[in-house]
């Protein structure tokens, strides 16, 4: 029989913005012009997430930033597991509320939107090579 990860294992990693799934399931108003929902639209896919044990390192548009996170709340489920995370910030403490939908997809929830999130896999023939 084949375990199962923890939540907190699953998040692991490095993931990237999912540009097709978040526009193709965001609720827009209906009174949106085409050209700023054009806008909108070209922020998604674009950052870049890595999560070790305790440290998160985001990459947006050229700019780098990271924080020490801790798990507040995991719900191992036996189909969608979830996490609660703290963030500390120079601007105090934030927490973010992280939903698998797969081993290698989660999504953020805000309102009545959400972004998506697909793993990055590494390229480990390409690490092959840079270790020689």
């Amino acid at each position: 029989m084949a375990t199962r990860k923890s939540a907190a294992r699953l998040l692991i990693g490095t993931w990237r913005s999912d540009r097709k799934r978040t526009i193709s399931q965001w609720v827009w108003p209906k009174r949106l012009a085409g050209r700023r929902r054009k806008e909108f639209e070209a922020i998604f896919g674009k950052m870049q997430v890595r999560y070790t044990k305790s440290r998160h390192y985001s990459k947006f548009d050229g700019r780098t930033w990271s924080s020490p996170y801790r798990v507040l709340w995991s719900r191992e489920g036996p189909i969608f597991p979830q996490l609660v995370l703290l963030f500390k910030g120079k601007d105090g403490e934030t927490a973010q509320h992280i939903f698998f939908d797969s081993p290698n997809s989660f999504y953020i929830q805000g309102g009545k939107c959400a972004e998506f999130f697909k793993r990055v896999r590494s390229n480990t023939s390409l690490e092959r090579t840079r270790e020689r």
